[in-house]
């Protein structure tokens, strides 16, 4: 009985642990830190002609040399702030997806997509 109360005690245990990592967007670099990336839309569903605004997020560079680069499978996309906001208009309807890719010492190391649905202007 007490082997299984210290079994069902480490299963619980061990679900919260195990969830909480899949979560986690970060990835580990050279040196062992891990990073955080992440990107944010202005909105998830927009009218064709619309700029939407995506900004990229990151932790944990620890002084690293970092860009971000974009793209999309469609739309135009102008970048400020040094890469970090992207804008992008749609002229067609339809739904899309927007990648932010975290550029560290020259390589990818970790990206983040948003799906947007462009809506036809009625």
């Amino acid at each position: 009985m007490r082997t299984l109360l210290k079994t069902a005690a480490a299963c619980l245990f061990a679900i919260p642990v195990l969830s909480a990592c899949e979560q986690s967007r970060g990835t580990r670099v050279a040196g062992g830190e891990d990073v955080d990336f992440w990107i944010e839309s202005s909105d998830d569903e927009i009218v064709a002609g619309e700029l939407i605004t995506f900004t990229a997020h990151s932790q944990d560079l620890v002084g690293r040399d970092a860009d971000v680069e974009w793209t999309s499978t469609a739309g135009e996309i102008d970048t400020e702030e040094d890469g970090r906001i992207a804008r992008v208009k749609f002229d067609r309807p339809g739904a899309y997806t927007v990648t932010g890719r975290l550029m560290v010492d020259g390589g990818t190391i970790i990206e983040d997509s948003v799906d947007v649905e462009v809506r036809p202007i009625s």
